[in-house]
């Protein structure tokens, strides 16, 4: 198997490379997502991206080689266009790629009411991947044990983009949460909502924050990504401004990165366009979820494209600022009641309008 191929040459790199050790869980993680060619080259432009390191010298590494089967130099093939916050004539670069279909993944919360039990769970996840999905973010799942949720991902082809965590455990033991991310092969993380914070004032937000940063700091030296998703709540004003600014603005962005929730921005009154941009190099997840109104003048969520937010604009603006997982969600008022379907419409829509 080529894993096992890769998993040799990295051991031998890492030994011949000590200064490279730091980057041992990230290459794991890439190995444990790679099954296939066109797989294997997808994830590891991505970790040239996320490791600000020119896609060509990354391929052209011995794990790259011993992986692809290739010899030193035969690399002509392979997209070379400048990694994420490289430099170019003495200015920064971030270009702009289209959104991959193997980007796109689902939001498990979105089909709660069908993942109770080990069995519910390989039943929806092998429905989700005859939709068409490549990957879920994980939540709202019933008891599982991590080692069976892991064969049943790999036995559908699915990979793990992220996954939303109990949000006291994420502050309290962010330790745990990062050994559970690894059996996974799973390298992000987000905090979902939170419960039990008082926003009443600048003190109580300002020591939210700190708590944040000092759970993403730990979980940062294990490898993994924290991010921050919002709902509508954190558009509260505070001196006049949103209380997601503040937090932002009092948090490291090495330590706490943005999951923009494009509902809830709208929701709560802002912009998702605006906030994709204003999240430039922190925007490594997106949960993508349609606004719409219904009869009774209630806010309703909708399918992509079903509903009234600008998706051409979100996704190239999310983009720009260098998305990695674009992850659909509907957390209710699905077709037909039917959430299954509701994804397959979602999905549709992004194939024939949002991919190129």
């Amino acid at each position: 198997m080529k894993t096992r191929k890769l998993t040799k040459a990295l051991v031998r790199y890492l030994q011949d490379n000590p200064g490279q050790v730091h980057l041992e869980k990230e290459l794991i993680g890439w190995i444990r997502r790679s099954g296939d060619d066109e797989l294997w080259r997808i994830n590891a432009f991505r970790l040239a991206d996320d490791l600000r390191v020119d896609r060509k010298s990354l391929l052209e590494t011995p794990i790259a080689l011993a992986f692809a089967g290739k010899k030193s130099g035969d690399s002509s093939d392979y997209d070379n266009r400048p990694a994420l916050g490289s430099v170019e004539n003495g200015a920064s670069s971030l270009y702009t790629h289209a959104m991959k279909l193997s980007q796109v993944a689902v939001e498990l919360y979105t089909v709660r009411d069908w993942l109770k039990t080990p069995a519910e769970i390989a039943e929806s996840l092998s429905r989700i991947r005859e939709i068409g999905y490549h990957a879920v973010q994980l939540s709202g799942l019933g008891p599982i044990e991590t080692n069976e949720l892991l064969k049943i991902l790999s036995a559908e082809g699915l990979v793990c983009s992220s996954t939303h965590e109990d949000a006291a455990e994420l502050l309290e033991t962010p330790d745990r949460i990062a050994e559970k991310l690894d059996l996974l092969g799973c390298t992000q993380t987000a905090y979902p909502f939170p419960h039990g914070v008082s926003f009443a004032g600048m003190t109580e937000v300002k020591e939210f924050a700190s708590r944040l940063n000092h759970a993403g700091r730990i979980l940062n030296d294990r490898g993994i990504t924290f991010s921050y998703h919002n709902h509508d709540i954190e558009f509260m004003r505070l001196g006049g401004r949103p209380i997601l600014e503040i937090l932002y603005d009092e948090t490291d962005p090495r330590f706490v990165k943005a999951e923009i929730d494009t509902y809830w921005v709208q929701a709560g009154g802002a912009n998702p366009v605006d906030w994709c941009r204003r999240m430039r190099e922190r925007l490594p997840l997106l949960h993508i979820k349609d606004y719409g109104v219904n009869e009774e003048r209630r806010a309703v969520y909708r399918e992509i494209g079903q509903g009234n937010l600008d998706w051409p604009a979100i996704i190239s603006a999310a983009e720009e600022s260098g998305c990695q997982w674009y992850i659909v969600e509907q957390d209710a008022d699905w077709a037909d009641d039917d959430p299954f379907k509701s994804l397959q419409m979602s999905l549709d829509y992004i194939k024939a309008n949002l991919i190129e």
